[in-house]
């Protein structure tokens, strides 16, 4: 058995190559409400692993305008609808391989539950989950997400055993606070951002993850 026997991972920029979409459509949601472009794009992109909707929040007050943050959560999804997900090049052999070592994987994403569930399905490693959690139902990424793995393993210090890997400054700084060790994958943003946000370790591509975790499992 291994030592990591929980792996919890971001979707979008980590096993899904969803922010050139997803910077195209916030820019042009933004942008609609007088925000520029450029801005809009880089503020998602240095944003990443925070929720969609606290995103928006953060940059209409920033500009200080009147928008609606329902509204333009509900613009920047029929966006992203028209859109077909592309997964990176190795991220089902990846996932399928944690698998095949006894691993148990998550999925915590400020995606809406059913709009991940969707893109992931699209890209073919849905099953490989046991657990995906997105933004409703009551939830959102953050503590209520790990309450939800929590509830679903039946342990109060899972924690121990697990390690979160993301994209973003974001997902680091929440991976730290809930005590889980924050593994960043340089897809979105700099080693050095991840680092400065509390990476353990970084990787360039995720067939780095699976020797790193045998690393792991004899530290």
């Amino acid at each position: 058995m291994p030592f990591v026997k929980r792996v919890i991972f971001d979707m979008d920029g980590t096993l899904v190559n969803s922010m050139p979409t997803y910077t195209g459509a916030f820019a042009d949601v933004m942008g609609k409400r007088g925000v520029p472009r450029d801005e809009a794009g880089s503020f998602l992109i240095n944003s990443a692993g925070t929720p969609l909707q606290q995103q928006f929040y953060a940059l209409i007050g920033k500009h200080d305008i009147k928008a609606d943050i329902d509204e333009c959560t509900a613009e920047f999804w029929e966006i992203v609808k028209r859109s077909t997900p592309v997964a990176f090049a190795d991220t089902e052999s990846v996932v399928r391989t944690l698998r095949n070592q006894d691993r148990r994987l998550y999925i915590t994403t400020g995606t809406k539950t059913e709009e991940a569930k969707l893109r992931l399905g699209a890209v073919g490693i849905a099953h490989y989950f046991d657990l995906i959690l997105g933004d409703g139902g009551g939830l959102t990424k953050g503590p209520e997400h790990m309450e939800a793995i929590r509830k679903h393993l039946g342990e109060d210090n899972f924690e121990r055993s697990a390690v979160y890997v993301g994209d973003g400054p974001a997902d680091m700084r929440f991976a730290t606070e809930a005590r889980i060790i924050p593994i960043g994958i340089t897809h979105t943003v700099q080693r050095q951002r991840l680092e400065d946000a509390g990476a353990l370790r970084v990787i360039d591509s995720l067939d780095e993850l699976p020797p790193l975790l045998a690393e792991l499992d004899v530290a």
